[in-house]
């Protein structure tokens, strides 16, 4: 608050420090407790948090840059502004050779050096992304001062056994494969959206990057969105569609020739939907979506909760890019009985003396009728079954 009163606080705050400490000890009491941005207070902190190292390691080159965050953390923070951090730190250095701390030469050496910027392993924990994810909200919302020194209780909905579970089973599935590969988890209670479980990257230190809100292509896991437009379009999981070779002449008058995976691309007979989906089936998922119509089809997509949804043959083959946690939240859909819930993760937030500044509740729609979801259920249960493409998880 901007008052006289305050200012007068801090004045008479002033004198007493002076009065009681030397000027070297006041600036170590800064410098140990001064915000740096991504919750790191103090310099010691803020040298593990963007050098990876003990402050007393840092380079002059790492030293001066740390020096210009404080004036504007948000801004001047190198992992999301690195350009605006070089240009503070030359300002710096620009200072520190006017006071005589460093001659000229000295300062154009520190200048061109290339800084490289890693988090310790410490800081990482068991769900940094989702951590960051809360952090980024409540930043944004209630000011970083208030999330680091406010007393703030948040309650979200992460729930650790699954994380754990899920850090197991992402490192496990990578243990064979390339190190540079990266790979995404998220985990959602079906029922209110509420995120359980999520892992953006391989390594949070090495990568920051959120995956999980990141756009890929779905391939398959696409099929049972178009296949409930046909169940809702009269088709039944019991109707046959050829599986035959078969082309279609495109808008731009290139021909189009769906095939599916193995060594042969055609099984030259009839298949149930259902069949279609236990196997796979290509051929089958593209002419049904002929039927129905790619606009059509995009169009129903769209009610799950994606966007931008491209009206192409191809859709239910994962033409187009969505991001891993809407496809979580879209088949969720199937398994709440036809009801979507937008993705939640923060259930509450208390200020220091237990005061409720939100609340929040599921945000639901109906999206599909439950006896539509029923079906796509059940089909989708038959890839487990014999001669399911996942019948070896069953």
């Amino acid at each position: 608050e901007r008052t006289f009163l305050r200012k007068f606080k801090e004045l008479f705050y002033a004198l007493e420090l002076e009065r009681q400490y030397s000027k070297d000890e006041i600036l170590t009491m800064y410098c140990n407790t001064i915000y740096f941005g991504q919750g790191a207070y103090g310099i010691e902190v803020a040298a593990r948090t963007f050098f990876g190292k003990s402050a007393r390691d840092l380079s002059l080159a790492e030293s001066a840059l740390l020096a210009g965050i404080p004036r504007w953390p948000s801004n001047y923070d190198p992992y999301i502004n690195p350009e605006a951090a070089k240009k503070r730190q030359l300002v710096v250095l620009q200072r520190m050779q006017e006071e005589g701390y460093i001659d000229e030469e000295s300062k154009a050496r520190t200048a061109e050096e290339k800084l490289q910027y890693k988090k310790t392993s410490y800081i990482k924990g068991e769900a940094p992304y989702f951590i960051a994810l809360v952090k980024d909200y409540l930043s944004k919302k209630y000011g970083e001062q208030m999330i680091y020194q406010g007393g703030l209780k948040v309650y979200t909905s992460l729930d650790l056994y699954m994380q754990r579970a899920a850090n197991q089973a992402l490192q496990s599935g990578l243990e064979n494969y390339d190190p540079n590969l990266q790979a995404a988890l998220v985990a959602v209670d079906p029922g209110s959206g509420g995120i359980r479980a999520l892992i953006g990257g391989r390594d949070y230190v090495s990568s920051t990057f959120n995956r999980v809100f990141s756009k890929r292509q779905p391939g398959s896991t696409f099929k049972p969105f178009m296949y409930s437009l046909a169940l809702y379009s009269g088709f039944t999981a019991a109707d046959k569609i050829m599986c035959e070779e078969v082309e279609y002449e495109l808008p731009n008058g290139d021909i189009y020739r769906p095939g599916d995976y193995g060594k042969e691309p055609y099984h030259w007979r009839e298949f149930t939907l259902k069949e279609a989906v236990m196997k796979s089936d290509n051929v089958v998922a593209v002419r049904v979506n002929s039927i129905l119509g790619p606009t059509a089809a995009a169009s129903y997509a769209e009610k799950f909760g994606f966007s931008n949804i491209q009206p192409v043959l191809s859709l239910p083959l994962g033409a187009s890019e969505v991001r891993p946690i809407d496809m979580a939240l879209a088949y969720a859909v199937f398994a709440n009985r036809g009801i979507y819930s937008n993705a939640n993760y923060i259930l509450k937030v208390t200020d220091r003396n237990g005061k409720v500044l939100e609340e929040n509740h599921p945000q639901q729609r109906r999206v599909i009728g439950e006896d539509n979801a029923y079906i796509i259920t059940n089909i989708l249960e038959g890839v487990l079954e014999a001669g399911g493409t996942g019948a070896h998880l069953r």
